[in-house]
């Protein structure tokens, strides 16, 4: 997380100020958005080997929101950096498809795939990340916690 903040207060400025006057296919803007995305790692503790939705911060509906959240953690806030983590989350989430899964894992056992309980799996995820965004909302510190300390469950 400490390097994350680093990163994002010592180049937020410079980043800024490309997203503002360059245009989106420019490479100087996909290099930006691609830092942006490793300090964004590195700010919310992605694990190892999890991938950044690739429009995340260039989404029509919530790219200039994410940006945004952005500029407030290199300004040092607390419930920015929750938020950012919620936005991963979510994203992340949301992009997954039984499908992803299928091609994934082959069950060595020859049975079949359950995607109803994947389903399930997935929407105790997702609400689950629901509740630690109202518990953002209403102003509790989740730095640090993960999904399951919030939840007290193995989710």
């Amino acid at each position: 997380m400490n390097k994350g903040i680093k990163t994002l207060t010592d180049n937020w400025t410079k980043w800024k100020e490309t997203l503002d006057t360059t245009s989106q296919d420019s490479m100087d803007y996909i290099d930006t958005i691609q830092a942006m995305e490793s300090a964004l790692k590195d700010l919310v503790g992605v694990l190892e080997g999890v991938e950044i939705p690739n429009n995340f911060f260039t989404d029509a509906e919530k790219g200039a929101e994410r940006i945004s959240l952005m500029g407030e953690a290199a300004s040092g806030s607390a419930e920015a950096v929750n938020r950012l983590g919620i936005e991963l989350a979510k994203a992340t989430f949301e992009g997954i498809s039984s499908n992803d899964i299928l091609n994934d894992v082959a069950l060595d056992d020859g049975s079949m795939f359950n995607t109803s309980a994947f389903e399930t799996w997935k929407d105790t995820i997702l609400n689950g990340i629901s509740t630690m965004e109202d518990a953002i909302i209403s102003g509790q510190d989740l730095v640090g916690q993960s999904l399951t300390d919030i939840l007290g469950t193995d989710a």
